[in-house]
Formats: C-alpha cells, structure tokens, sequence
C-alpha cells in the first residue's frame, strides 16, 4: 500500500502516478489515509482534509482508473458528541462512497477511533451499507472494532452491544465484505 501524501493536494494523484510509474506492480493500493480522526486531523499541516475536497475526489477517481484499491480512516462522529446528536460524518462518507462507485474502498475500522465510539445502532447503519448495490464497493477493516468489542468485555458491557455487532461479523462474512487486522497501539493488559 502507497502512503506520503497528502488528500487535500489536487496534485497526489499525480504523485501517485509517477510512483506506480517509478515502482511498477509495488503498490496495490493507497492508504490507509486520514480525513476525520480524533485529534490527529487538526494537527497535520495544511489544508483540513474534508469528505468534499475536490482533490479526495480526483484521488479516487484515479484509484478507479487505475485499479488502486483504497483504505480511508474517517471517524463516524466526533469524540465526546452531544447526547442525540446524529453522527458528524457518516452522511458525509456516504456521499463520497456514492460518488465513486468504481473505486474499492476499505472503510478502516468502521468509522470508530481510539475515543470515538461506536454511534447509535453502529451495526444496523454498516448493515444498510451492505445492503445497498449502491456501496457494493466498500468494504470494512475492523481491526480496530474488535479492539473496542475486547474493551466493552473488560467493562462489564458486552450484552449491551455484542448481539449487534455478531450479527454484523455474520453478514460480513456471508458478504465477504470485511477485513481483520492486527492494529495495536499498546497491550491491552500490561506486560
């Protein structure tokens, strides 16, 4: 996977390219990049990546064209939202999912974070995801969900979002639509 570069530059398109170019049968695909995540978004130089930045879309339209598959970490909410709010982003991913039905995309960790949790029926709104022939292009990566699954048991939690979440795991894998990976920040438990 491609990384270094920025998704706010109309010009990492072409970057990319003069990379495969440079390196060819290297990269398979870009990624995973950021646009929402927690804290880290506002603290990288530049311009603010957002769901409608012109260059994002030229970036995946360019991934279509040449068959780059795409891993974008854009967080479903905001840390900390207001109780009843509806999720910051996830309109948003799903316009841009939308506008690029050639481009395989890997959702990384279902919208979730390191502070940002899952939103209200999490699983029922990836559920309606797969269930679209709209978003037959996207995918899940949720290497950092089962992260959060293990935390919720060490909580005492895990009847309150366990049965959803299963049944997710279940209709992704009858779609083969998901990914696990071996994200870790720190031991869960110290060594």
């Amino acid at each position: 996977m491609g990384v270094g570069f920025n998704p706010t530059d109309m010009y990492a398109a072409d970057h990319i390219r003069r990379v495969l170019q440079t390196f060819p049968g290297v990269f398979s695909g870009i990624g995973e990049f950021t646009i929402h995540k927690e804290f880290v978004s506002s603290k990288i130089a530049g311009e603010t990546a957002d769901l409608q930045n012109r260059a994002l879309d030229r970036l995946l339209d360019f991934s279509a064209e040449v068959g780059l598959v795409v891993i974008i970490h854009n967080d479903m909410d905001v840390p900390f939202p207001k109780q009843g709010a509806p999720p910051a982003y996830l309109d948003q991913m799903k316009a841009l999912l939308k506008r690029h039905p050639g481009t395989t995309i890997i959702w990384a960790h279902t919208g979730l974070g390191r502070i940002v949790r899952p939103i209200k029926d999490h699983a029922a709104n990836l559920a309606v995801i797969l269930s679209d022939p709209a978003f037959k292009n996207v995918y899940f990566d949720m290497s950092w969900a089962e992260r959060m699954l293990r935390q919720e048991r060490q909580h005492q939690r895990l009847m309150l979002t366990v049965v959803p979440r299963f049944r997710l795991v279940s209709e992704l894998r009858r779609q083969m639509r998901h990914a696990f990976g071996p994200i870790t920040l720190r031991p869960i438990q110290p060594e």
